[in-house]
C-alpha cells in the first residue's frame, strides 16, 4: 500500500531519539553474607528466617543472623522507556492522511515508532467533535500505530476532556505516562484561551487532575498566523505542561511547499523531542 509505505519512510526521515526516565531506586538485597547481629544494632536487619534455617529457634534467638546488603553501583537508578499516549486531532481542518499528507500524522506516527522501537508502550486517541476513536490496549508494534493513526472522523473540533480524564486513571502504564495533544489553532475555543491564560475552570481543573498523573502534557499546534498563544496553554500547569507551536508554511507551488514542509518538520520533531523527554 503506497500511503503505508510513504508513511514508513517518513517516520524513518524524521525519527527522534526517546531517552529513558529515571526509575524507582531498587532494593539493594543481592546475594550477600550473613553475620551475627550485635546489640545496639536495628532489629529490623535481622534475617529471621535465614536465622532460622542456620541455627534453628533456640539458637537463633539468643544469637540472630543478619544479611549484609549489598549495592550494586552500576545501574543503581533503574530506568524505563516512558509510556506515550498520543491525541490526535483529526477534524475538517486536518487533512485525511490516506489522501493527503497530514504532517501531524507523521508526528504522531514518529513518536509512537520511537517508544515502540525502544521498548516502550503506546496508546492512541483519534478525536474531533463526534466521538473519538480510543485505542484502549497499548500498542506494541508499529505495524498497529499506522493502521490506528491512519484514521480520520472529520466534523468539528472539541477535545474530549472527559475521555482524558478518563484515560489517565487507569492502572498500569497509563499512570506516569507521557501525553501528547496533537491539534491547530480551532483548539483555542476548547479552553477559552484569551488573554494570555486559559478562562475555563472546569478544563483547568481536569488538567490538573491529569497532570498528577502524568510525566508531562505537551501541546503540538499548528499556528496560521501566529493564532497560538502558548503562555495561555501552558497556564492550565505550569509545571506539567509543555507547547510546541508549528508554522504553516507558505509556499507558491509544490515542490516549494514540501521543501518548507520538510524543513518545518525537522524543527518541530526537534523541539517536540525536547518537550517531551527533556526535563
Amino acid at each position: 500500500m503506497l500511503v503505508d509505505w510513504h508513511y514508513r519512510e517518513l517516520v524513518d526521515k524524521y525519527m527522534i531519539k526517546i531517552p529513558p526516565t529515571k526509575g524507582p531506586v531498587p532494593e539493594p538485597f543481592l546475594p550477600s553474607t550473613l553475620r551475627d547481629w550485635e546489640a545496639g544494632e536495628q532489629t529490623s536487619d535481622i534475617d529471621w528466617r535465614a536465622t532460622i534455617l542456620a541455627r534453628g529457634p533456640d539458637w537463633g534467638k539468643a544469637v540472630p543472623l543478619v544479611r549484609e546488603k549489598l549495592v550494586e553501583e552500576a545501574g543503581l537508578i533503574a530506568k524505563k522507556i516512558p509510556s506515550l499516549e498520543i491525541w490526535v486531532d483529526t477534524s475538517g481542518s486536518m487533512p485525511d492522511p490516506r489522501v493527503q499528507l497530514n504532517a501531524f500524522t507523521v508526528a504522531a506516527l514518529v513518536l509512537a515508532a520511537a517508544c515502540i522501537r525502544q521498548g516502550g508502550r503506546v496508546r492512541g486517541v483519534i478525536w474531533s467533535a463526534r466521538n473519538p476513536i480510543i485505542m484502549r490496549e497499548w500498542m506494541r508494534t508499529e505495524e498497529a500505530a499506522r493502521r490506528f493513526f491512519l484514521q480520520r472522523i472529520g466534523g468539528g473540533t472539541e477535545f474530549p476532556i472527559r475521555e482524558f480524564v478518563e484515560l489517565s486513571r487507569d492502572r498500569g502504564p497509563a499512570w506516569g505516562a507521557i501525553r501528547a495533544i496533537i491539534s491547530d489553532s480551532d483548539l483555542n475555543h476548547n479552553f477559552s484561551i484569551y488573554g494570555g491564560r486559559a478562562h475555563d475552570s472546569e478544563t483547568i481543573d481536569a488538567f490538573h487532575d491529569v497532570a498528577k498523573r502524568s510525566e508531562r502534557i505537551v501541546f503540538v499546534l499548528n499556528s496560521r498566523g501566529g493564532d497560538i498563544d502558548a503562555e495561555a496553554y501552558q497556564s492550565l500547569d505550569q509545571e506539567k505542561v509543555k507547547v510546541v507551536v508549528v508554522d504553516q508554511p507558505v509556499a507558491p507551488n509544490e515542490k516549494a511547499l514540501m521543501q518548507k514542509l520538510t524543513d518545518v518538520m525537522s524543527k518541530a520533531m526537534q523541539q517536540l523531542g525536547e518537550a517531551l523527554f527533556e526535563k
